[in-house]
């Protein structure tokens, strides 16, 4: 029997912690704080739940504690199993592979309330469903009270601010956080006071009408004392941004967000602490966007998106102009050699135009984007034709244009194309 051989058919068109643990080893270990790393080699053997035991301060076993077992995608987090504790404080959650197309490689995380007690955070480090399953003892504690003053560079009280708090000695923006409801509001005096937050690290941040947002990372809650943090915010510096595409013509619709540590336009080595409770913002219908919350003098970057267009990273004082791309669409269409039916579409790969240097030896899979046929970047337009997106937000690539592409059918056939002139962006080729 001869295997059938696809044939593919493309045209590019424009169309927190006081006791941080960290151990490496089977022997379970000891929550012993509020935000605990845990931290697993992933070459362990595959395991189906993840199991513990919930105690309070005292080391006694809490009941009917909630749990909730997160994944940390690029965008937001997602649920992935959820239960409570039993009467000796032992939990299990199930936990199944993510995704159609093998194990997920985001990070995990459990959540734990608890009835009077503050939540705990556990960051599981390891590969999501390859780990040993077993946390030993995860501590809830009691909230610790927390107060503080926010006043302007003047010393004069600012009545109104906003104060956010999420668990852990860094929070970088993402969506869980964006748009989170305060911690606290303040008086007319500025003063702020809440008993909410566990011992431990946590990053605090605060917004003012007319005021440049503050984030302070790695701050230490003592439980055995009140705590005092305070805060001084500097005048604002107001910056409007006009989105455009390549014929200048605005962009409604389009939206401005700050970028993070889990998508493809992470923070820079070099980017300060920005507020991670800010939303995206969106453009009028004259294309124009109002950043708030910077001080003069700053600059932060911001990922500017809008559809059918690539997303563009760029800096606030880069230029008042910024001008967006559009996305190349790729239409690729199927047939089997000597005819039957279409094979049908499994997996997409293509590389940009770009070369690797001659010292690295490993680059050449950088060059490279892998899509599934049901990727948020691939549109199914028939049984034999999909359209995929380049430079489309789930399938960015900094630089270059397509020029290779490589199908392979859910039979495990495969072709590969390769253009003599990549094609470009608003320029139609075959």
């Amino acid at each position: 029997m001869v295997t059938p051989v696809l044939a593919v058919l493309l045209a590019a068109c424009l169309a927190q912690q006081p006791g941080e643990e960290s151990t490496r080893s089977p022997v379970p270990r000891s929550a012993g704080a509020s935000y605990v790393l845990f931290d697993r080699n992933r070459d362990w053997p595959p395991a189906t739940q993840i199991t513990g035991r919930i105690v309070d301060v005292a080391g006694r076993p809490l009941a009917d504690a909630a749990l909730e077992l997160r994944e940390r995608a690029p965008d937001r987090s997602r649920a992935v199993s959820s239960g409570s504790s039993g009467v000796d404080g032992r939990f299990e959650l199930g936990v199944k592979p993510g995704g159609a197309h093998g194990e997920s490689e985001h990070p995990l995380f459990l959540l734990v309330d608890a009835p009077a007690l503050a939540r705990s955070h556990v960051e599981l480090r390891f590969s999501a469903y390859a780990l040993p399953a077993e946390l030993g003892d995860v501590v809830v504690y009691p909230p610790v009270a927390l107060a503080g003053r926010v006043v302007d560079e003047r010393g004069a009280p600012i009545a109104g601010a906003d104060v956010f708090a999420v668990l852990g000695p860094r929070a970088v923006p993402y969506g869980d956080f964006a748009g989170m409801a305060p911690l606290a509001t303040t008086d007319a005096d500025g003063r702020y006071a809440c008993r909410e937050l566990p011992p431990g690290r946590v990053t605090l941040g605060v917004r003012a009408a007319g005021r440049a947002d503050r984030v302070r990372e790695d701050v230490r809650l003592d439980g055995a004392q009140p705590n005092a943090v305070d805060f001084v915010l500097l005048d604002e510096d107001v910056r409007v941004l006009r989105l455009t595409g390549p014929l200048g013509e605005p962009l409604v619709g389009a939206s401005a967000r700050l970028p993070g540590d889990y998508d493809r336009f992470g923070l820079g080595t070099g980017d300060a602490p920005w507020a991670f409770f800010r939303t995206s913002l969106a453009a009028d219908k004259r294309g124009w966007i109002r950043v708030e919350g910077l001080a003069k003098g700053v600059s932060r970057r911001l990922v500017f998106e809008a559809h059918g267009y690539a997303p563009l990273s760029l800096r606030t004082d880069a230029s008042e102009d910024v001008r967006l791309a559009p996305v190349t669409w790729i239409d690729v269409r199927t047939q089997r050699k000597g005819g039957g039916p279409a094979p049908e579409l499994f997996q997409l790969s293509v590389r940009d135009d770009t070369t690797s240097p001659s010292w690295c030896g490993n680059c050449e899979d950088n060059h490279w984007q892998d899509l599934y046929a049901d990727s948020p970047a691939v549109q199914r337009v028939a049984a034999d034709h999909w359209r995929f997106a380049w430079n489309h937000p789930t399938c960015y690539v900094d630089g270059g244009r397509p020029q290779k592409i490589s199908a392979v059918a859910t039979d495990t056939s495969r072709a590969l194309f390769e253009w003599e002139v990549p094609p470009a962006a608003g320029s139609p080729s075959t």
